[in-house]
């Protein structure tokens, strides 16, 4: 203020997030479909979210690699992704803060077709039931890479 002290003010908590659309996908049996990047919170201390996708014959045929990531976490969100085979059980890969910041991403090459899920959980109860509690997900087959020539001059 004028006289040179500092103040802070103080408000009222903001409410929680509220559930996202793909609710109640808390175990492997009752997962959500991906068909795009799908947007998710943490409402609840107890909550994880399970996705699953499906990967088709020609991906394993022609080795399409895999990325599966969290983005746009909401501040003071960390994510960890979990990829689970067809059975809905056995782990195949993990990943904590191996994306962008808090983020997390797995890449992987598919060895068989059927359909895999993944799971995503907060990295503690700190990162759950507040107003921020937001992330995005992604899965993409890698088809197409675009590989540009390297033109190099003496001068």
């Amino acid at each position: 203020n004028a006289a040179g002290h500092q103040v802070w003010l103080e408000g009222s908590q903001p409410p929680p997030v509220s559930a996202d659309i793909y609710e109640n996908d808390d175990t492997p049996t009752t997962a959500s479909g991906y068909a795009g990047i799908q947007s998710h919170t943490f409402h609840a201390t107890t909550d994880t979210d399970w996705v699953k996708f499906t990967v088709p014959g020609a991906d394993v045929t022609n080795n399409v690699p895999y990325r599966i990531e969290t983005s746009n976490l909401g501040w003071g969100m960390d994510t960890v992704l979990y990829l689970y085979d067809t059975d809905g059980s056995t782990q195949l890969a993990y990943n904590d803060d191996g994306g962008a910041g808090l983020a997390s991403r797995i890449d992987w090459t598919p060895s068989a077709a059927g359909t895999y899920y993944v799971l995503v959980e907060p990295y503690d109860e700190d990162n759950t039931a507040y107003c921020d509690a937001v992330y995005d997900l992604l899965i993409l087959p890698v088809r197409a890479q675009v590989f540009l020539p390297l033109v190099m001059r003496d001068y």
